[in-house]
C-alpha cells in the first residue's frame, strides 16, 4: 500500500527537546505515535 505524502511542520519546545519526533511505531500502523511535552499529568 502506497501511502500519500503530506508535509507538517513541527517546532520543538525547550522543555520537550529530548522527546522523539513522530514516527510509526510498526509497519502496518494506520497512523503516527506522538509525544507531548506536559507541565501536568494527564490520566
Amino acid at each position: 500500500m502506497q501511502r500519500d505524502k503530506i508535509k507538517v511542520e513541527i517546532k520543538k519546545l525547550s522543555h520537550g527537546k529530548s522527546l522523539p519526533l513522530p514516527c510509526y511505531a510498526t509497519m502496518q500502523s494506520a497512523g503516527m505515535d506522538l509525544y507531548a511535552a506536559l507541565d501536568d499529568s494527564v490520566i
